[in-house]
């Protein structure tokens, strides 16, 4: 589980991490088990030495991952979108 010193760790962008932050707060049984995760994922988002398009593309992967955390309605869907985000995130890298 993440931690607050996992938040404020330093700001390198990391794909492995990435992923796995992604999947850990996808498969939260609960939004406060998805909560550090995402918080990572925002503060990488904002502090990552990456291209303004990239970040932009970041911050609608973030945007799906939110809604499917937990248990959620028509998670299906919401799993759809963070699938072809993060796609589009790895190609634009």
């Amino acid at each position: 589980m993440a931690t607050k010193e996992m938040v404020n760790q330093s700001s390198s962008f990391d794909l492995a991490e990435v992923k796995k932050l992604v999947d850990n707060a996808t498969s939260a049984r609960n939004k406060a088990e998805a909560k550090p995760y995402i918080e990572r994922l925002d503060f990488l988002q904002a502090t990552a030495d990456i291209k303004p398009y990239t970040r932009n593309v970041f911050g609608e992967l973030i945007g799906f991952v939110k809604p499917a955390s937990g248990r959620v309605k028509d998670k299906a869907h919401w799993l759809k979108g963070v699938k072809a985000w993060l796609y589009k995130l790895e190609t634009s890298l």
